[in-house]
């Protein structure tokens, strides 16, 4: 059977084994699907990456040739150039992203998020932002722990971003989910960009510049962990995103 995986012929160990192999055979294929599913991971994203390159670099090539006043020709530079930066840290991040494991360490929620508050509370001190956390002792998720940091980073620093005073996170555990909320004092948004917003697979290069970047990283991270995510009014007034994520 291992044979057969190393020559493409099968991709997976067959259901056949004796009882005492089957934690193996489990971990193995596991394991398999875990690569199986990186490895697509980075194809769709250097082709999405290819594919978002070529408008700013045909901009670019378009005002190389054609404009003559050289602060116009550098502004237009910067900008595109700016935005080919952004797409490809957007797509290396998406590439990199681990995904669904049981073979990964479990993670605590609670002290990742405290770490990036405790980052948050310094960035933003003249908002004086106060930070709410209730948090479940064995919150904890089997996942990479990078991934964890970029997705809650992001979630967090919108709240403290366009919140005006408060910002308050929940995360709770029941069964085998982990279910995290981020609210805060906000303007909220509008009721018809909520479904833009976090829409799965929706394309970087289509939103407009610096709009929902974070945002699509977090929608990317959570469906390689074959979770959910949703957002509504919070308590506060203002965005409350509650994403679910399997615990193993």
């Amino acid at each position: 059977d291992l044979h057969a995986i190393e020559t493409g012929e099968h991709d997976r160990l067959n259901d056949e084994y004796p009882r005492e192999l089957k934690q193996l055979t489990n971990n193995i294929n596991a394991l398999l699907d875990h690569e199986q599913s990186r490895r697509q991971r980075y194809k769709n994203s250097l082709a999405d990456l290819a594919h978002s390159l070529k408008t700013p670099l045909s901009v670019f090539r378009g005002e190389l040739a054609n404009n003559h006043e050289l602060e116009n020709l550098k502004k237009t530079g910067y900008e595109q150039l700016d935005r080919i930066s952004t797409l490809v840290d957007y797509q290396l991040q998406r590439a990199s992203t681990e995904g669904k494991s049981s073979l990964l360490a479990p993670v605590s929620v609670g002290e990742i998020i405290h770490k990036i508050i405790g980052s948050l509370d310094k960035v933003y001190k003249n908002k004086n932002i106060h930070a709410q956390c209730e948090i479940e002792r064995d919150a904890y998720i089997h996942a990479d722990e990078g991934d964890m940091y970029e997705l809650l980073g992001n979630l967090l620093e919108n709240a403290y971003k366009y919140g005006k005073q408060e910002v308050h996170v929940i995360a709770t555990s029941s069964g085998n989910m982990v279910k995290i909320r981020v609210e805060d004092d906000g303007a909220g948004i509008p009721t018809r960009a909520e479904s833009y917003i976090i829409k799965r697979g929706h394309r970087i290069d289509t939103q407009a510049e610096g709009q929902g970047i974070g945002l699509a990283i977090v929608s990317d991270i959570i469906m390689a962990y074959e979770g959910n995510i949703h957002l509504e009014r919070g308590r506060l007034g203002g965005a409350s995103f509650i994403v679910e994520l399997p615990r193993i």
